[in-house]
């Protein structure tokens, strides 16, 4: 399998908790087959020491096809990679567990089979293309 990144092994995941909630699934299945250590860090990230949900996955829970709120599990994601020193370890396990899945599978598939995909932001001072079938449509674009 080649190499994926962090941030689309994170889309990835939050991607599929989308699906498994529009499909009024629990989240809790999530923890099967998990490491303790991968199982904590998800009940961290998604649930209150209550046990309630927390708000971003109250939010994706109310409109599980919505990219703004899975924007915000994903940047809790995010600020979990930046605070938590395993982090990285239990979302490249929890990513392999869910690639293993019928739903996580095509989550994956999309991933991987895709090209010319820009994950981050591109600032550039002049033209920016992506894709293969770029032709220059003046001198200008052809300047090195």
């Amino acid at each position: 399998m080649p190499a994926v990144t962090t941030a689309a092994m994170i889309g990835g995941i939050v991607t599929y908790i989308g699906a498994q909630l529009s499909q009024n699934k629990s989240v809790k299945q999530l923890f099967n087959d998990c490491t303790d250590t991968t199982a904590a860090f998800l009940d961290r990230l998604l649930f209150k020491p209550d046990g309630s949900e927390k708000e971003a996955l109250q939010s994706l829970k109310a409109k599980p096809d919505s990219k703004a709120r899975q924007g915000k599990l994903k940047s809790e994601f995010d600020i979990a990679l930046e605070e938590e020193e395993g982090a990285a370890a239990a979302i490249k396990e929890l990513f392999e567990k869910m690639s293993k899945t019928e739903d996580g599978g095509k989550v994956v598939t999309t991933i991987i089979n895709s090209k010319n995909v820009v994950t981050g932001n591109v600032n550039v001072g002049g033209n920016f293309h992506v894709g293969d079938n770029y032709k220059p449509t003046t001198d200008e674009d052809t300047r090195l």
